[in-house]
């Protein structure tokens, strides 16, 4: 009888642990810089809220412009208290169902400290009062991140990964992508005929899942490009950014998500309140582009260094998708997508 082995290569080493991943324990067994990041990402918070209430708290009227129509006016701590605060203080459907926040007619993140006063309303995946485009754009970002965070924290140690990018790529396109930088020990074979088997793509769906199963929020804090490379400590990160950002961008500030301890910068519009909101994901393919450009490791670094593109597949918990359904959505996702550039930045010249 023949017995297929988790990560399907001839180098006969497997680069995930299945087993630990089957673990619920594993939920928060991330790699150590993962959790030196959050620290240091909860630091940053805790100096923003120190800030903002010394010497003392200043107050912010905001008025509640949804659906009922109730005219509530809330008085708020600023640079402290949150659309999702607001939410808890109106209703436990606003705070439960909620997506995004409409901050003076702006999609606004839910964790994000109002700086002024304003007018809020919200949006919610089958909104009726609202185009609910944005709601569905975002959950598409946060799943990029969910799957981000699920993918650092399934390899084995010795395998280190890091996101490099996160392709934009539309509803109508079939998959969200995130593309990583994978390297392996000097001492370990050549990754680049590696491929994740079933079973591994399975297994960090499950993962994801469970991630998405914890509620856990998608809390943000401004950053200056300096900060955020201190928290970071991912060169290779920055520099992507560096090089996708306008000369505007560039001297704007950063938002640093942290969803559980998986901190990540992503440029742009807001994410969305939770990941509970994120109901049905999957992995759907993990494939390997080429070898990481010298010019973002090194002309001697860059031996066994791999850029690998994963897509995936998710529907938020508003829908209830039956699983055939989800699977003929899944087929789909493990098509190339058309719309992820072929040779980003960070791949190597063939």
């Amino acid at each position: 009888m023949r017995i297929q082995l988790s990560s399907s290569w001839a180098g006969g080493h497997n680069l995930i642990d299945v087993t630990r991943l089957a673990n619920a324990a594993a939920l928060k067994d991330y790699p150590s810089y993962v959790l030196k990041q959050s620290k240091k990402w909860s630091e940053l918070k805790n100096e923003e809220m120190r800030s903002s209430t010394t010497p003392n708290v200043q107050r912010i009227d905001v008025a509640f412009t949804g659906f009922p129509k109730s005219d509530a006016v809330l008085s708020m701590a600023k640079g402290v208290s949150t659309p999702y605060d607001c939410a808890k203080h109106l209703s436990q459907l606003l705070r439960d169902r909620s997506v995004l926040a409409l901050v003076n007619g702006m999609p606004y993140d839910m964790h994000r400290p109002l700086t002024c006063e304003c007018e809020l309303d919200f949006i919610h995946f089958k909104d009726i009062h609202h185009d609910p485009t944005p709601a569905n754009l975002a959950f598409w970002r946060s799943s990029q991140v969910l799957l981000a965070a699920a993918l650092v924290s399934s390899f084995r140690k010795e395998y280190e990964l890091s996101v490099l990018d996160f392709p934009q790529t539309s509803l109508e396109s079939g998959s969200f992508v995130v593309d990583v930088r994978l390297k392996a020990p000097p001492s370990a074979p050549q990754i680049a005929d590696w491929k994740p088997a079933p079973q591994d793509l399975r297994a960090i769906s499950e993962r994801a899942q469970r991630i998405a199963n914890a509620s856990l929020p998608f809390e943000v804090v401004e950053t200056s490009a300096s900060q955020t490379a201190t928290i970071l400590e991912d060169p290779q990160r920055m520099q992507v950014l560096a090089a996708e950002a306008t000369a505007e961008a560039a001297s704007k500030s950063f938002s640093l998500y942290r969803l559980g301890d998986y901190v990540q910068v992503y440029p742009g519009p807001p994410l969305i309140a939770s990941s509970g909101l994120i109901g049905r994901f999957s992995l759907t393919s993990m494939k390997c582009l080429g070898r990481l450009s010298p010019a973002f490791c090194g002309p001697a670094e860059n031996e066994n260094q791999m850029v690998y593109r994963a897509q995936g597949i998710g529907m938020p918990t508003a829908f209830l998708t039956h699983f055939t359904t989800f699977d003929i959505l899944m087929r789909r996702a493990r098509e190339t997508n058309p719309e992820a550039p072929a040779t980003p930045i960070y791949l190597a010249s063939s």
